[in-house]
């Protein structure tokens, strides 16, 4: 698969990523839990960090190193803990910087493979699309049940 087509699959994620979260309001997505205890503003921070690393991934792997062992978990939570106190509107914009630079910095890795970032990346953004579909879907019926 070429850098194009990897950056593609990146896109067509990212672009309904950003769609499902277009209309959640800043007040809700910043305090109701969608997935594990975590808001979607804190899913923002979540996304941001790991779009920073699929560029240190994949710098490492054009390097010739081997794929990087991170604590997941760790990180996460590292993650997670780092930004509690920030606004919605900040994690949104970092978010979205993040990504773009990303999407710079892939680009110019030459011949990019899939595997080196597709978990930090488009099927990461497929996984968290999916919880807020699911969130979105509860809150609908709960409203419909009140």
């Amino acid at each position: 698969m070429s850098t194009h087509e990897v950056l593609t699959k990146i896109e067509l994620a990212w672009n309904a990523w950003i769609q499902v979260i277009a209309d959640v309001d800043p007040d809700v997505g910043s305090t109701e839990e969608i997935t594990g205890g975590y808001s979607l503003k804190d899913l923002f921070a979540h996304i941001a960090m790991w779009d920073r690393e699929a560029v240190k991934e994949a710098r490492a792997r054009v390097s010739g190193a081997e794929g990087r062992a991170i604590d997941f978990n760790a990180l996460n939570a590292q993650g997670f803990a780092a930004n509690a106190d920030s606004k919605f509107e900040t994690l949104h914009a970092e978010m979205m910087d993040a990504h773009q630079t990303m999407v710079e910095e892939l680009s110019h890795c030459g011949s990019l493979e899939e595997s080196w970032v597709e978990n930090d990346t488009w099927m990461h953004y497929a996984d968290h699309t999916n919880e807020v579909r699911e969130w979105q879907q509860r809150s609908r019926e709960s409203e419909s049940n009140a």
